[in-house]
């Protein structure tokens, strides 16, 4: 007896293999052509903690009135403020549906200078270059001798080679701790050529030895509570020599 076959047995069906990917991608479609019409910039706020002005924030930032709002660069944004605003320390971008976005920014002041060549610049305590300055600018902040930043560039941190990379590690590590103690505008300069044992010059009247870059805040806690067993008019060497001792040599 002959056997008899559908025709329809055996058929491959093709259309659902290539549906759902398409489905998916006019999904995409839909949702860019979405957000571009709708999701457009028409509030820029600053939250700002700085010397400068929200519209100088602004400016920087690059955004413009009218941007996709999902197609901002945040990245691209905190760089573009921190090559145009030296003075700005940390930069933080939001954005907030339907239209706006916050830009939130903490400044930095000059901690200490250097110089490089005949030139003068500041730096804040992170190493950044903030700008270069004549001599009148620099009142109030210690001269970091031994330091010799390469190429310097505003509103970047400085870049140093070989052995000044330990040196600028013990530069930021004392900045912090003068500023934590409130004594940075008593320290006229810190040598730091001897990163083994730098030396700083506190109120024009101690030379101040300070031995290597270990535990830092505590050491220069130490120092000040040495120095209250002074008198304001004593002269001298103050030396650290290891755990909490200190020699005083008067002159």
């Amino acid at each position: 007896m002959a056997e008899e076959y559908s025709g329809s047995q055996g058929r491959v069906r093709t259309g659902s293999a290539w549906r759902a990917p398409l489905a998916l991608v006019l999904l995409f479609a839909v949702a860019v052509i979405f957000m571009s019409l709708f999701f457009r910039v028409a509030r820029i706020e600053v939250v700002n903690a700085s010397e400068y002005t929200d519209e100088q924030v602004v400016e920087a930032s690059g955004i413009e009135m009218g941007a996709n709002l999902f197609f901002i660069d945040r990245f691209s944004v905190a760089s573009l403020i921190f090559s145009g605003l030296p003075y700005v320390e940390t930069v933080h971008i939001q954005r907030e549906l339907p239209n706006t976005v916050v830009i939130q920014i903490v400044g930095t002041a000059a901690s200490a200078y250097v110089t490089v060549g005949n030139d003068i610049w500041l730096m804040d305590r992170q190493g950044k270059l903030l700008e270069a300055v004549d001599e009148s600018q620099t009142e109030g902040l210690p001269y970091i001798q031994g330091l010799s930043p390469a190429s310097p560039v505003e509103g970047e941190v400085m870049v140093v080679d070989g052995e000044d990379s330990a040196r600028l590690e013990y530069a930021m590590a004392l900045l912090d701790a003068f500023t934590a103690e409130g004594i940075l505008d008593k320290v006229s300069w810190v040598n730091l050529e001897d990163v083994q044992d730098p030396s700083m010059e506190y109120e024009g009247r101690l030379t101040v030895y300070l031995g290597p870059n270990e535990e830092v805040p505590r050491k220069i806690a130490q120092f000040e509570n040495v120095l209250s067993q002074l008198s304001e008019g004593d002269t001298g060497i103050l030396r650290f020599t290891g755990g909490t001792s200190w020699t005083y040599s008067p002159d």
